[in-house]
């Protein structure tokens, strides 16, 4: 395998997402039996980071295990993983080939973006099973990313990934 090959394999797995109807649908659900019902559709997705993540340079060990993202391993055998890969690790049709690349920030509710989501689907009669969207906050290993304090080159990572996909949906609010 050349090393264009690895690059080209390494893309098309970076630029999976995860379905508007797991969003739209299970997610909350899913939040709220590891989390709690405090976690609403109001919750900011800012305050699910420490949640997820834990603190810097903690390792996951303060850190709830969310979907598996936290105990399965990634490619180079740490532990934590995104949450699209543990995601797709349980239940495959959820996570597929993103065919939109979704342009947001983390201070949004989790309503605020699943109704941006399911819109753009109604809108554009699109079907939520088979659109799948790629948003940071699920697709990158935002762990990876602490630990190594964003050193990652993200305009770079970013772009390849939204080249790659073709389209993008940007989410603003009022």
């Amino acid at each position: 395998q050349t090393n264009a090959q690895a690059a080209d394999r390494l893309l098309r797995r970076r630029a999976k997402g995860i379905s508007v109807d797991y969003l739209s649908g299970q997610f909350l659900t899913d939040l709220q039996t590891t989390f709690g019902r405090s976690i609403t559709r109001n919750t900011r997705f800012t305050d699910l980071e420490k949640r997820l993540w834990g603190s810097l340079g903690a390792r996951h060990s303060d850190c709830k295990d969310f979907l598996g993202h936290a105990t399965l391993k990634d490619l180079d055998g740490h532990p934590g993983v995104s949450l699209r890969d543990a995601l797709e690790f349980s239940r495959r049709d959820l996570v597929g080939a993103a065919t939109h690349f979704v342009s947001w920030t983390w201070r949004y509710t989790i309503g605020d973006v699943v109704d941006a989501l399911t819109a753009m689907c109604r809108e554009q009669m699109l079907d939520p099973k088979t659109t799948f969207v790629w948003l940071c906050f699920f697709c990158n290993n935002q762990r990876q990313w602490l630990l190594e304090a964003r050193s990652q080159d993200g305009v770079e990572v970013f772009g390849k990934v939204l080249k790659h996909i073709g389209k993008m949906v940007s989410i603003l609010d009022s």
